[in-house]
């Protein structure tokens, strides 16, 4: 259903943007806008771009001249505030978005960064632990080349048993008291490192 501009509206609110008749203007207009609003740009808020185009036009009003063959229709004028207006709050949802692209794009670099620094500080640490428990006199060579076959170097340990001629219990046996021990120092060099 077109829309007819009643001059007298447009005069009454014109001087008084807490005029009652506001809200005969809204009940006018409004489905007006939201249609613009959704036809031109289906992404962004309709009502605040409804509401700033209000402000707008409580602004503009009393300067503005009603006369349709002069000026072109009153809903011409207003369709160009409305445009205005969601163009502006597309351009801010876009520098939004983009803006939480990049905190989203740092704070994923950043816990990366943070987790590989864990990752390398645990890897040292590991390394640290292993050289001190293959450097400790107190355990047997056999132990430790148990140990290195198995878990550094990854042999079987069904092969290792039958190199070294002793059974796979035998052999995951010294397998989990080492890495016991390795657990122990790493965690007194945390102990040395965060105190």
């Amino acid at each position: 259903m077109p829309i007819t501009t009643s001059t007298t509206l447009l005069r009454d609110i014109s001087g008084d943007p807490q005029h009652p008749r506001w809200e005969d203007f809204v009940a006018c207009y409004r489905q007006y806008m939201v249609e613009i609003v959704r036809t031109q740009f289906p992404d962004i808020e309709v009502e605040d771009v409804v509401q700033e185009t209000l402000i707008a036009l409580a602004k503009v009003l009393p300067s503005y001249q009603y006369a349709p063959d002069e000026n072109g229709r009153f809903r011409n004028y207003l369709a160009g505030i409305v445009l205005n207006k969601a163009k502006c709050a597309h351009r801010c949802a876009l520098k939004e978005r983009r803006l939480m692209d990049e905190l989203q794009a740092v704070s994923t670099e950043s816990q990366t960064r943070a987790e590989a620094e864990k990752m390398e500080w645990k890897r040292q640490l590991f390394e640290v632990a292993l050289h001190g428990y293959l450097a400790d006199p107190l355990v047997t060579d056999w132990t430790k080349e148990v140990f290195v076959r198995v878990a550094i170097n990854g042999e079987s340990p069904d092969e290792v048993a039958k190199a070294l001629q002793t059974n796979r219990n035998r052999i995951d046996q010294v397998k989990s008291r080492s890495m016991s021990k390795i657990r122990k120092l790493i965690e007194a060099l945390e102990e040395i490192a965060y105190a």
